[in-house]
Protein backbone atom coordinates (compact mmCIF):
# COMPACT_ATOMS: atom_id res chain seq x y z
CA UNK A 1 0.00 0.00 0.00
CA UNK A 2 1.34 3.19 -0.71
CA UNK A 3 0.37 6.44 1.04
CA UNK A 4 0.45 9.75 -1.40
CA UNK A 5 0.00 11.94 1.66
CA UNK A 6 2.57 13.38 4.19
CA UNK A 7 0.39 16.39 6.16
CA UNK A 8 -2.61 14.50 8.38
CA UNK A 9 -4.56 17.10 10.65
CA UNK A 10 -6.35 16.08 13.72
CA UNK A 11 -9.07 17.75 15.30
CA UNK A 12 -10.14 16.81 18.73
CA UNK A 13 -13.20 19.85 19.83
CA UNK A 14 -12.64 18.31 23.51
CA UNK A 15 -9.25 17.00 25.22
CA UNK A 16 -8.56 13.35 24.53
CA UNK A 17 -4.90 13.66 25.25
CA UNK A 18 -4.97 9.30 25.27
CA UNK A 19 -6.61 9.78 21.59
CA UNK A 20 -4.91 12.63 20.37
CA UNK A 21 -1.35 10.53 21.29
CA UNK A 22 -2.53 7.06 19.98
CA UNK A 23 -3.50 8.37 16.26
CA UNK A 24 -0.13 10.87 16.43
CA UNK A 25 2.20 7.65 16.99
CA UNK A 26 -0.30 5.78 13.98
CA UNK A 27 -0.11 8.40 11.98
CA UNK A 28 3.97 8.59 12.47
CA UNK A 29 3.81 4.54 12.35
CA UNK A 30 3.00 5.62 8.80
CA UNK A 31 5.05 7.17 8.07
CA UNK A 32 3.05 10.89 8.55
CA UNK A 33 3.43 14.01 9.87
CA UNK A 34 0.52 15.39 12.46
CA UNK A 35 -0.64 18.94 13.30
CA UNK A 36 -3.22 19.20 16.15
CA UNK A 37 -5.82 21.95 16.05
CA UNK A 38 -7.26 22.83 18.63
CA UNK A 39 -10.42 25.01 18.30
CA UNK A 40 -10.13 27.09 21.38
CA UNK A 41 -6.90 28.41 20.43
CA UNK A 42 -7.41 28.94 16.74
CA UNK A 43 -9.16 31.86 14.92
CA UNK A 44 -12.93 29.56 15.26
CA UNK A 45 -12.96 30.79 19.18
CA UNK A 46 -12.81 34.26 17.32
CA UNK A 47 -15.43 33.69 15.12
CA UNK A 48 -14.03 32.57 11.98
CA UNK A 49 -16.53 30.20 10.46
CA UNK A 50 -15.94 26.46 9.80
CA UNK A 51 -15.91 26.85 6.03
CA UNK A 52 -12.87 29.30 6.37
CA UNK A 53 -10.72 27.23 8.86
CA UNK A 54 -11.61 24.13 6.71
CA UNK A 55 -10.22 26.06 3.79
CA UNK A 56 -7.40 27.24 5.28
CA UNK A 57 -6.52 24.19 7.30
CA UNK A 58 -6.34 22.20 3.73
CA UNK A 59 -3.91 24.17 2.11
CA UNK A 60 -1.30 22.76 4.73
CA UNK A 61 -2.58 18.93 4.86
CA UNK A 62 -3.92 16.00 2.52
CA UNK A 63 -6.16 15.12 5.21
CA UNK A 64 -8.27 16.12 8.28
CA UNK A 65 -8.94 13.79 11.19
CA UNK A 66 -11.95 14.88 13.29
CA UNK A 67 -13.33 13.71 16.05
CA UNK A 68 -16.49 15.62 17.89
CA UNK A 69 -18.33 13.43 20.03
CA UNK A 70 -19.76 15.19 22.89
CA UNK A 71 -23.37 16.23 21.46
CA UNK A 72 -26.32 14.43 19.79
CA UNK A 73 -26.89 16.16 16.57
CA UNK A 74 -23.86 18.40 16.82
CA UNK A 75 -20.53 16.05 16.00
CA UNK A 76 -21.68 14.40 12.56
CA UNK A 77 -23.10 17.48 11.15
CA UNK A 78 -20.26 19.07 11.68
CA UNK A 79 -18.14 16.74 9.47
CA UNK A 80 -20.50 17.03 6.81
CA UNK A 81 -20.00 20.70 7.26
CA UNK A 82 -16.26 20.84 6.88
CA UNK A 83 -16.30 18.31 4.09
CA UNK A 84 -19.11 20.39 1.95
CA UNK A 85 -16.89 23.33 2.73
CA UNK A 86 -13.21 21.75 1.18
CA UNK A 87 -15.49 20.26 -1.64
CA UNK A 88 -16.69 23.44 -2.59
CA UNK A 89 -13.10 24.92 -1.85
CA UNK A 90 -12.00 22.67 -4.47
CA UNK A 91 -15.04 22.70 -7.14
CA UNK A 92 -14.43 26.63 -6.71
CA UNK A 93 -10.67 26.55 -7.80
CA UNK A 94 -9.37 27.59 -4.25
CA UNK A 95 -8.14 25.17 -3.22
CA UNK A 96 -5.44 22.81 -5.31
CA UNK A 97 -6.68 19.53 -4.11
CA UNK A 98 -9.65 17.96 -1.90
CA UNK A 99 -8.13 16.57 1.48
CA UNK A 100 -9.76 13.66 2.46
CA UNK A 101 -12.11 13.86 5.89
CA UNK A 102 -11.40 11.02 8.67
CA UNK A 103 -14.30 10.49 11.16
CA UNK A 104 -12.22 9.95 14.29
CA UNK A 105 -15.18 9.41 16.55
CA UNK A 106 -18.75 11.76 15.98
CA UNK A 107 -21.85 11.28 18.16
CA UNK A 108 -23.29 9.14 15.66
CA UNK A 109 -20.55 6.81 15.19
CA UNK A 110 -16.78 5.44 16.01
CA UNK A 111 -16.08 3.73 12.66
CA UNK A 112 -12.22 3.16 13.84
CA UNK A 113 -12.92 1.93 16.43
CA UNK A 114 -15.78 -0.47 14.48
CA UNK A 115 -12.68 -1.11 12.32
CA UNK A 116 -10.67 -2.36 14.82
CA UNK A 117 -12.99 -4.77 16.06
CA UNK A 118 -13.82 -5.65 12.61
CA UNK A 119 -10.39 -6.76 11.94
CA UNK A 120 -10.31 -8.93 15.46
CA UNK A 121 -12.70 -10.23 14.98
CA UNK A 122 -12.34 -12.04 11.06
CA UNK A 123 -8.47 -12.51 12.92
CA UNK A 124 -10.04 -14.29 15.63
CA UNK A 125 -12.89 -16.30 13.64
CA UNK A 126 -10.84 -16.73 10.59
CA UNK A 127 -12.57 -14.31 7.78
CA UNK A 128 -15.19 -12.02 6.92
CA UNK A 129 -17.39 -14.67 5.50
CA UNK A 130 -16.93 -16.48 9.51
CA UNK A 131 -18.77 -13.79 11.19
CA UNK A 132 -22.51 -14.38 9.71
CA UNK A 133 -24.86 -15.99 11.66
CA UNK A 134 -22.30 -14.76 14.57
CA UNK A 135 -23.82 -13.36 18.02
CA UNK A 136 -22.32 -10.38 19.79
CA UNK A 137 -23.52 -9.16 23.03
CA UNK A 138 -22.63 -5.28 23.99
CA UNK A 139 -23.10 -3.17 26.79
CA UNK A 140 -23.44 0.09 27.14
CA UNK A 141 -20.48 2.43 28.63
CA UNK A 142 -21.03 5.82 30.73
CA UNK A 143 -20.07 8.75 29.57
CA UNK A 144 -21.10 12.58 31.18
CA UNK A 145 -21.63 13.33 27.92
CA UNK A 146 -24.54 11.48 25.52
CA UNK A 147 -23.07 11.35 22.43
CA UNK A 148 -19.95 9.36 23.38
CA UNK A 149 -21.86 6.43 24.54
CA UNK A 150 -24.10 6.20 21.19
CA UNK A 151 -20.91 5.84 18.97
CA UNK A 152 -19.14 2.94 19.54
CA UNK A 153 -22.63 0.90 19.83
CA UNK A 154 -23.71 2.17 16.71
CA UNK A 155 -20.74 2.03 14.85
CA UNK A 156 -20.60 -1.88 15.75
CA UNK A 157 -24.34 -2.20 14.98
CA UNK A 158 -24.22 -0.48 11.16
CA UNK A 159 -21.06 -2.11 10.54
CA UNK A 160 -21.41 -5.64 12.14
CA UNK A 161 -24.13 -6.29 10.83
CA UNK A 162 -23.17 -6.00 7.04
CA UNK A 163 -21.31 -8.92 8.00
CA UNK A 164 -24.33 -11.39 9.51
CA UNK A 165 -23.58 -10.67 12.74
CA UNK A 166 -26.10 -10.54 15.11
CA UNK A 167 -25.71 -7.51 17.61
CA UNK A 168 -27.43 -7.23 21.05
CA UNK A 169 -26.73 -3.75 23.31
CA UNK A 170 -27.73 -3.67 26.57
CA UNK A 171 -28.10 -0.39 28.07
CA UNK A 172 -30.47 1.82 30.05
CA UNK A 173 -33.35 2.93 29.53
CA UNK A 174 -33.90 6.12 28.06
CA UNK A 175 -30.66 5.69 26.59
CA UNK A 176 -32.21 4.06 22.78
CA UNK A 177 -29.89 4.09 19.42
CA UNK A 178 -30.61 6.78 16.75
CA UNK A 179 -33.55 5.36 14.65
CA UNK A 180 -31.86 5.90 11.77
CA UNK A 181 -28.66 3.70 12.63
CA UNK A 182 -31.13 1.03 13.81
CA UNK A 183 -32.87 1.10 10.39
CA UNK A 184 -29.73 1.26 8.46
CA UNK A 185 -28.67 -1.90 10.50
CA UNK A 186 -31.39 -3.86 9.21
CA UNK A 187 -30.86 -3.80 5.84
Amino acid sequence: MCLTFRWWNCSFKFSRQFNSFSFAFASTLLGLETADLDEGKSQIAHGETVRETANMVSFLTEVIGIRDDKWIGQGHNYMVEVGQAVNDGYKNGILPRRPVVINLQCDEDHPTQALADLVHLTQHFGGLDKLKGKKLAMTWAYSPSYGKPLSVPQGIIALLTRFGVDVALAHPKGYELLPEILEEAKK
